[in-house]
């Protein structure tokens, strides 16, 4: 009876239209937060940090092709809701020598010029160290795109941990700079869900790493960030994949 209960939870999930996707992947929402969603995802933003809390979105196996093109330069913010907040700018980044961190990657929204231009706003972006950006969160990324063509879908959160704050601040308007990231998935698999963590700092990573060291299961994940991920899940399906590391489904055995 569970068996064909999940089936018809997935089915039903599957069916939804985009927004309610992307609803999905919304972390639970804190009274206060400044919530923006854009035609791609949704965000949380810290107007303290001037870094979003978390950024959220439904990756689908097609929104990787597209000929969207990248815009040139980041910008700030034009949401409504944010008018009179605070916002970095591209150039407070310049000459710094911390990257402007993608936390939904331009790459997976080439289906559509607008989801693309969205991702190149700075409440997108977090100071991110060189290396780190370019090396494993980029292969982080690109095991994403990975999961999404081979599930058909991947339900993402990706956001900073400001921890200590042990890099301090960075450009003119004094950005926080995050000692680590995190990201969440919920995979599609069989008539159910897997769902898995990664928590990596935002430092040059070791020689030899593999993804699978940064791997924890999402109640790990919950536990140290104090949000509460995937909250439109169904508490049943929701407390048991969330204990659970699914590392041989997801290839990283």
């Amino acid at each position: 009876m569970a068996k064909y209960f999940n089936l018809l939870l997935v089915f039903l999930l599957l069916a939804l239209p985009a927004f309610a996707q992307q609803e999905l992947a919304c972390p639970r929402i804190q009274e206060g937060e400044i919530i923006i969603r854009h035609t791609g995802h949704m965000l949380s933003y810290d107007t303290t940090a001037l870094i979003p809390r978390w950024v959220a979105y439904e990756l689908r196996d097609t929104d990787m092709e597209g000929d969207a093109r990248r815009a040139a330069f980041f910008s700030p913010d034009s949401s409504p809701l944010l008018e009179g907040y605070p916002l970095a700018e591209h150039w407070h980044y310049s000459y710094t020598g911390w990257a402007r961190g993608h936390m939904a990657p331009a790459g997976d929204f080439k289906y559509d010029q607008a989801a693309m231009d969205d991702t190149f706003y700075t409440t997108n972006v977090c100071p991110m160290d060189l290396t780190f950006n370019n090396s494993i969160w980029k292969r982080l990324e690109e095991k994403t795109r990975k999961l999404a063509l081979e599930f058909g879908r991947v339900y993402i959160v990706t956001g900073p941990i400001l921890g200590t704050n042990k890099n301090g601040k960075v450009g003119e308007s004094e950005i926080l700079i995050p000692d680590e990231f995190f990201k969440a998935l919920l995979v599609p698999c069989d008539s159910s869900y897997v769902a898995i963590g990664f928590l990596m700092p935002n430092e040059d990573p070791p020689k030899g790493y593999r993804l699978r060291d940064y791997a924890v299961t999402i109640g790990e994940l919950e536990s140290l960030t104090g949000m509460i991920f995937f909250d439109a899940m169904d508490e049943i399906t929701a407390c048991k994949i969330k204990e659970i590391l699914p590392l041989k489904e997801l290839g990283l055995f």
